[in-house]
């Protein structure tokens, strides 16, 4: 798939249900595909050896960079290899977490626009939340000054739990939960935060 879509200035539509399995090779294939904004974390590309300057000088927006990323991240990766995602940043933790992950696990080289600012600004002390214990073995208890909606994500991005929040109402069990490493994302009036959580 080297240079299928390079330079493609109107090109936009749903690839997702692509059958990539078999499919070694996307350098610069949305490379100045200044249109193009899909989700194709779906794709298969445990077969890849080359991602050369796949979307360099192409922005995919926040959530479907942030699906890619989770959606790779999740497939066992050829290890080493150089991937550009052009102009697009990453914004939830999870995204944060998978890249982390690719770079370190997968040893990867990712050249990207980095964090958006939501995700180096988001802080539960900012809106006066504070959540405990963390780690924990069963359940979570978060103090908050107003009725917030919360979500809870594993680590390939798959909503486990969610639900309301409140002063009399303000524990998040995870006592049907495997052991491992959770996303709790609280939303208030005032904005909304993320915050890892570590089910023991």
């Amino acid at each position: 798939m080297d240079f299928m879509f390079f330079g493609a200035a109107v090109f936009n539509q749903d690839i997702s249900t692509w059958n990539t399995a078999a499919v070694t090779a996307m350098n610069s294939m949305f490379s100045s595909a200044t249109a193009f904004d899909q989700n194709i974390g779906g794709w298969n590309v445990e077969s890849v050896a080359s991602f050369y300057n796949m979307f360099i000088e192409a922005t995919l927006s926040t959530a479907n960079y942030d699906a890619l990323l989770i959606g790779w991240d999740a497939q066992t990766l050829l290890a080493g290899k150089s991937f550009h995602g052009g102009n697009s940043k990453y914004c939830s933790v999870a995204a944060e977490t998978a890249r982390d992950n690719m770079i370190a696990s997968d040893t990867w080289s990712i050249v990207d626009g980095g964090p958006c600012a939501a995700l180096g600004v988001e802080d539960f002390e900012a809106l006066n939340i504070k959540m405990f214990p963390n780690p924990t073995t069963d359940k979570v208890t978060i103090t908050l000054e107003s009725e917030a909606k919360y979500s809870l994500m594993n680590l390939t991005g798959q909503l486990v739990q969610e639900g309301n929040l409140s002063n009399g109402n303000n524990t998040v069990g995870l006592t049907e939960l495997p052991a491992g490493l959770y996303l709790l994302t609280v939303e208030t009036d005032k904005g909304r935060v993320t915050q890892k959580v570590i089910k023991q």
